[in-house]
């Protein structure tokens, strides 16, 4: 189960009765509310915004679909006759934290790392005399954050096609040979030319993958080990903003009709990844988010043991990744 993600697709990886995870149907005011593919959730509700929650786990009714694990159903707070309001905020501040173990470890300064988690909501009449009734909760998130990076990248000796410091796993050198020199021997097998003094010329490096490895910084610390492992560190700042809303109108026609319209909306879901090396070599990608969802609900109840309830739903998720 995912307890730590910060986009509402993630909020689906759970698992029920021993399924897979991402297979229990969720619905939020009777809506299926998960992508057809692989199963995310388009938009979940803020927390404040939730009135009920129910998790069928065994023996579900036929009207059900799609639940291999089980049933999660999620009901949306309406409005209320007389206001009602609230606010809040959630935050961490690096000011407040130790350096983590990592950074102490390998030499690096504490980090940034600020969490703010903010919002709040808002419920009442629009007209009393019409019973008509709001509700309006927004929640915005954001994380700025310092990262460290500890990995290996070529020496300026490498650049140039020189390996003779280059070692396998158990000490003895790691061999380079000439792949324009392949013969194939009268058995079968192919026998190849060693580079000598496991240098590469001049004249064999590919220019195309000569650019590559130079987007590479140098080292800059010292490497670990016969083969200097872990010879370059840097810290990258990122960032990861959220913002939400869920808003529900109701409307109590009479004792036996009614209506409501939910809309929720993610404005954003985006996360901003840090690059250590800036120039295209990082391997990371930003991700942004968003997505709607819009739920009518009509309601009525001829007799007391009829009861017609009709549902229309409508969402769309946009997501998108941008490489460094």
């Amino acid at each position: 189960t995912q307890t730590n993600g910060f986009l509402d697709q993630m909020s689906s990886d759970f698992g029920l009765d021993g399924g897979r995870t991402g297979e229990a149907e969720i619905l939020i005011d009777g809506a299926p509310s998960q992508a057809v593919d692989w199963g995310g959730v388009i938009v979940t509700p803020l927390q404040d915004s939730v009135q009920e929650q129910q998790i069928v786990q065994n023996s579900y009714d036929a009207q059900y679909e799609r639940g291999g694990a089980g049933i999660v159903t999620l009901i949306s707070k309406g409005g209320t006759n007389s206001f009602h309001g609230e606010v809040y905020d959630y935050l961490q501040n690096d000011v407040l934290d130790a350096n983590s173990w990592y950074n102490n470890k390998y030499g690096f300064p504490k980090g940034q790392f600020k969490q703010n988690q903010f919002g709040g909501n808002i419920s009442g009449p629009i007209l009393k005399r019409w019973n008509l009734f709001f509700f309006g909760g927004y929640e915005g998130f954001r994380q700025p954050s310092t990262l460290s990076i500890l990995t290996t990248v070529p020496t300026q000796a490498e650049r140039n096609g020189d390996f003779s410091s280059a070692l396998n796993s158990d000490g003895t050198p790691d061999l380079i040979y000439n792949p324009f020199t392949t013969t194939q021997n009268p058995d079968g097998s192919y026998t190849r030319t060693q580079f000598p003094n496991n240098k590469i010329p001049s004249n064999l490096i590919n220019p195309v993958g000569q650019k590559i490895v130079n987007l590479y910084p140098l080292p800059n610390r010292p490497g670990e080990g016969p083969n200097q492992l872990n010879n370059y560190g840097n810290t990258g700042a990122g960032n990861i903003l959220n913002d939400k809303m869920d808003t529900r109108v109701d409307w109590e026609q009479s004792t036996t009709h009614r209506l409501f319209v939910r809309w929720s909306d993610r404005f954003r879901q985006d996360q901003v990844v840090p690059c250590f090396f800036c120039n295209g070599a990082d391997t990371g990608f930003n991700q942004g988010n968003n997505a709607f969802q819009v739920v009518l609900n009509d309601t009525v109840t001829p007799n007391p043991t009829w009861v017609i309830d009709t549902y229309a739903s409508y969402s769309r998720w946009k997501e998108l990744h941008t490489a460094q």
